[in-house]
Order: structure tokens, then sequence, then C-alpha cells
């Protein structure tokens, strides 16, 4: 699973929130999960476009993210590792 993902903190009609921008070049959809702090991911935007943007309202810099990609062959365990701004400023790829 190759996937690239930057998260910035963004204000969007007076809600901050942080701005995702993701890529997994291997699937056609992919589904992020965001932690609420507990570490079970409770949210999630579900199969949705390979890549993208999308802003996420009242998510905050320390809040974990992980993306799963489908292709047909992924497990229900395939996802990647959790980042968040604050572990990975500049962005996370993998290969």
């Amino acid at each position: 699973m190759t996937t690239w993902i930057k998260l910035a903190p963004a204000t969007q009609d007076d809600v901050s929130g942080m701005y995702i921008t993701w890529t997994q070049y291997t699937s056609d959809k992919i589904t992020i999960k965001i932690d609420d702090g507990t570490d079970t991911f409770p949210w999630k935007l579900d199969k949705i476009s390979n890549d993208g943007h999308e802003f996420l309202p009242n998510v905050s810099s320390w809040q974990n993210i992980k993306i799963k990609a489908y292709n047909g062959c992924a497990r229900a365990d395939d996802y990647s590792p959790s980042v968040s701004h604050d572990t990975y400023p500049n962005g996370w790829y993998n290969e």
C-alpha cells in the first residue's frame, strides 16, 4: 500500500480543524479513520476516492488518523500506521 498523507491546521466557517490531503496509489477507494483520543478511531470517512482533500472539523493536530486501501484483497486490519499533524508535520509517505 503506497500512501501519502498531509495534515494541516485550518479554519473553515469559524470552525477549527484539520485539512487532510491524501493519495493512495494502488487502490480505487480508501477509508480514513479518526481517533478521538482513546485509540478507538470511532469516526471515519468510508470508501472514498483514493486521492483528494477534506476538511475535518473539530479535529486537533494531536489526533491520529489512519488509512485503509481497498483493492480487492485488503484485510480488515490493513490500515496505515497512525499519523497526526503533531507527529508528521511535513506529511507521511510509505512504499
